[in-house]
């Protein structure tokens, strides 16, 4: 009887260690690179250990199917998301905060509110996070590149953006879904932050004055002062700064980034030094975090640092100097 056993002994033991080994492949489930392209990102919909954060400014669009007006038109917006996303609002991503006595809006929220806003999405400490974006343009792009900044400013590593985004998704026929599913809590826990990656008034301060290489991610109309927002006080851009335009580093037809010896040239090529020192800003701190991602992330470059509060701040105090020189090489 013993021996008739050890077979089915033996198969329920090898049983149970595949089934330890694939929870443990799970369990330590790592993206590997800071982008991933549709073809892995497809490869891990079942996996559990792979949240996707769907962000947008849009969110009427995460969970609705074309009206049969927008079906003949080709600009009609992006609708529905890639099965298993959880709708992440960009107005929720930052928070008005007061640093200083003065108050700044569109600012990194509390890691309190962040954490509180991660566990509504279900986010579980260690799971891989993948960042889509809806991907139609480099100001939809960059939204992902600020949500990737602030992960990793509150100590997370385990996350990439989806390259291309839902656009680039649904241009290859994979499945969309147009119903949001429930979400259950998760666990997600801020680390501690990474003030390396921020950079603060001080710090802007000294690079005016001579410090780390100043990059503003805006278009030339708004870095010579021919555009403002409302964010914004004041024209121009602050002194010395060389211009990585948003929608430069970036191929808007596919909602990819560009090659990495190309954003290398193009780094170059306005004068940067890429493996310098450097802050990145823009308006609000929104689209300056695509030229932060591509120096810090793509380009391998730990001495960049996000300038949060940018021009917003800046210009709030009309002492500050600004320039509306081309300082381009």
């Amino acid at each position: 009887m013993t021996v008739k056993l050890i077979p089915n002994v033996a198969r329920l033991l090898g049983a149970a260690l595949a089934s330890l080994a694939a929870a443990a492949a799970l369990a330590a489930t790592k993206v590997p690179g800071p982008l991933v392209d549709t073809g892995w990102l497809a490869s891990q919909l079942n996996n559990p250990e792979v949240v996707i954060i769907d962000v947008r400014d849009d969110p009427a669009n995460f969970a609705r199917q074309h009206t049969d007006k927008e079906k003949a038109d080709a600009k009609a917006p992006l609708v529905g998301h890639i099965p298993g996303s959880r709708l992440l609002d960009w107005k929720n991503v930052r928070e008005t905060r007061e640093i200083d006595g003065v108050k700044l809006d569109k600012m990194v929220p509390t890691a309190a509110n962040f954490e509180a806003t991660m566990r509504k999405l279900g986010v579980r400490n260690g799971q891989a996070i993948v960042i889509a974006t809806n991907g139609k343009d480099s100001n939809s792009v960059t939204m992902g590149t600020r949500v990737y900044w602030t992960l990793k400013y509150f100590g997370y590593d385990n996350m990439a953006l989806l390259d291309g985004g839902v656009k680039k998704w649904k241009a290859e026929a994979r499945p969309l879904l147009h119903e949001a599913a429930p979400i259950a809590a998760g666990d997600f826990t801020a680390g501690a932050v990474r003030p390396q990656l921020l950079a603060q008034l001080g710090d802007v301060e000294k690079a005016v004055a001579g410090g780390a290489q100043l990059v503003d991610g805006r278009t030339a109309d708004y870095y010579v002062g021919q555009n403002m927002t409302s964010d914004v006080k004041a024209k121009g851009h602050l002194p010395g700064a060389r211009m990585l335009a948003h929608k430069d580093i970036v191929d808007e037809a596919t909602g990819t980034f560009l090659p990495k010896g190309e954003l290398l040239a193009m780094a170059r090529d306005a004068g940067l030094d890429p493996a310098g020192e450097a802050i990145t800003y823009c308006n609000t701190g929104h689209l300056g975090s695509g030229p932060w991602f591509v120096i810090s992330e793509l380009l391998g470059n730990p001495k960049a640092k996000l300038y949060d509060g940018s021009m917003h701040e800046w210009t709030k105090n009309s002492s500050r100097p600004l320039s509306r020189k081309w300082e381009m090489k």
